[in-house]
């Protein structure tokens, strides 16, 4: 999973909050999430929930995979290979 995380916000690097990242990678069928549907990364996590996706993307935060800017929108971080 944090793998797919770091993948998907490497393509899309500050367009999303990580609530959107989230939504993104479960596959929310809202209108918000309209425009990413043919993301490749769209639904490719599915089988969790956002909660889940959401708690993943704040360690990968913590542990600096990933990062904020600021606006709050996902960005790779420093220890990103």
């Amino acid at each position: 999973m944090q793998t797919t995380i770091v993948n998907c916000a490497a393509t899309t690097p500050g367009e999303l909050q990580p609530s959107a990242l989230a939504k993104l990678l479960a596959g929310t069928q809202s209108t918000r999430m309209a425009e990413w549907r043919e993301h490749p990364d769209f639904g490719r996590l599915s089988h969790y929930t956002r909660k889940e996706i959401l708690h993943q993307t704040q360690v990968l935060i913590q542990q600096d995979y990933l990062a904020t800017d600021s606006y709050g929108r996902i960005v790779v971080g420093p220890r990103s290979p």
